[in-house]
């Protein structure tokens, strides 16, 4: 009779349990980025009372335990605030955090800049990620994590030009008196942020041949005229009956090459450095920038890798996790790179509150890496993830957490009435 008692006991607390799970949930049904808990029950010990005519055991449960809670880590609902510092990650992994108490792992992407332009969680932690560039400026998420530090209204330090690329078609039907001199142009930027313009001016000598000049405006080269061209180099080119540079005389009476573009003994009139220029022809897959087809001369846009002074106006973040910032001048720097991290039983990660995780022994060590390698989601800037919390379905559970926990209750108070019972029979 006692074992009934015991019985609904235990089926109280696990159904109280279920509850406050539930409940916690349906409260963070708007919290960004939290992950539902699910409950999951076992049955408890058995008593063994015998056995029957074929030998098999006879037992008597003991109710229920609550066997575990476990963090629901299904995608939650993305929202769009048009915030630069907030990012939402598009499948899985985490962002890493660094505070007063040790490294933290969330998916709350809700950050914001402090006064020293470090990017932090809203409980103060350090957002981490990699910061070093290569030699084109761009990150390379190699070495420990650092903190992420963005420094809106600082004027960002110039990178003067070094490559340029301008695709280019020069028309095979031109003559030496039509068609002729066709110019490419781009800008191009000093060691002092300054830009220029570069002028490659194309005159045709002959079917399939052209002579060409690399010019800046003689007002950007001290003791220039402005208005009158400065040649820094002069060479030919020359294309096959495909319209495909020569395979041995495409460039400069040579195979195909890039070519190296020195300013000599000019000089820039406003005292910056001298740019030692790479013109790139020649592709990675040997393709050619190049062109002479039977159609008008024309470029695509240009590409340079240098970059003007100007401070940063503006921050992106693209998909890979690179905040770019916007220059007033309209270009794009790549600041840094937000870290993810990985981890074999994600199950395992400890909440600490706050939006925050940390690893345990179950979870595993992390594996740091970006967004979109490795198996981790890809990030999206300018919006959160919202709570993964099914309003429906958490209610429906209530009700059935509601109705175990009533029939634990009848459990009891049956059990008293028959215990009731049995004494007043003795009486």
């Amino acid at each position: 009779m006692l074992t009934s008692f015991f019985s609904g006991l235990s089926g109280l607390n696990s159904n109280a349990t279920y509850i406050s799970v539930i409940g916690n949930n349906l409260a963070n049904v708007n919290t960004v980025g939290f992950k539902s808990d699910a409950v999951n029950f076992a049955d408890f010990l058995h008593s063994n009372i015998g056995t029957n005519g074929a030998g098999n055991s006879m037992q008597i449960g003991m109710g229920s335990k609550v066997a575990e809670i476990n963090a629901a880590f299904n995608q939650g609902g993305l929202q769009t605030t048009g915030i630069d510092t907030h990012v939402a990650i598009n499948g899985s992994g985490f962002l890493v955090a660094d505070g007063p108490t040790g490294r933290f792992y969330t998916r709350a992407g809700n950050m914001s800049l402090d006064t020293d332009g470090l990017l932090r969680t809203p409980d103060g932690s350090r957002v981490q990620g990699y910061t070093t560039r290569d030699a084109a400026g761009n990150i390379t998420p190699t070495g420990a994590l650092t903190d992420i530090t963005i420094p809106i209204g600082r004027i960002f330090d110039p990178v003067p030009t070094g490559t340029f690329q301008i695709d280019t078609n020069l028309d095979a039907i031109a003559t030496p008196t039509s068609g002729s001199p066709y110019t490419s142009s781009l800008v191009v930027y000093d060691s002092l942020g300054a830009s220029h313009s570069l002028d490659v001016v194309y005159t045709n000598t002959a079917p399939g041949a052209w002579n060409y000049s690399v010019e800046v405006d003689g007002a950007d080269i001290q003791g220039g005229v402005a208005g009158t061209p400065v040649v820094l180099q002069a060479g030919t080119v020359a294309f096959d009956g495909a319209g495909v540079l020569d395979a041995a005389t495409g460039v400069d009476g040579a195979p195909p090459a890039d070519v190296v573009i020195a300013m000599g003994a000019n000089q820039w009139a406003n005292g910056a450095n001298q740019n030692t220029f790479t013109w790139d022809i020649v592709n990675p897959d040997g393709s050619f920038n190049l062109t002479g087809f039977a159609s008008r001369s024309d470029i695509r846009p240009p590409i340079q890798d240098g970059i003007g002074a100007a401070p940063i106006a503006q921050l992106n973040i693209n998909g890979t996790g690179v905040l770019e910032g916007i220059l007033a001048n309209g270009q794009t720097v790549q600041l840094a790179q937000l870290a993810i991290a990985s981890f074999n039983n994600q199950s395992g990660l400890t909440r600490t509150g706050n939006n925050l995780f940390v690893e345990t022994v179950g979870s595993g060590q992390p594996g740091f890496g970006v967004a979109g390698s490795g198996g981790r989601g890809t990030v999206i800037g300018g919006t959160l993830e919202m709570s993964n919390v099914d309003i429906a379905e958490e209610f429906v559970k209530l009700i059935t957490a509601q109705r175990g926990y009533q029939a634990s209750s009848r459990i009891i108070t049956t059990s008293d009435e028959v215990l009731l019972e049995a004494i007043n029979l003795k009486r």
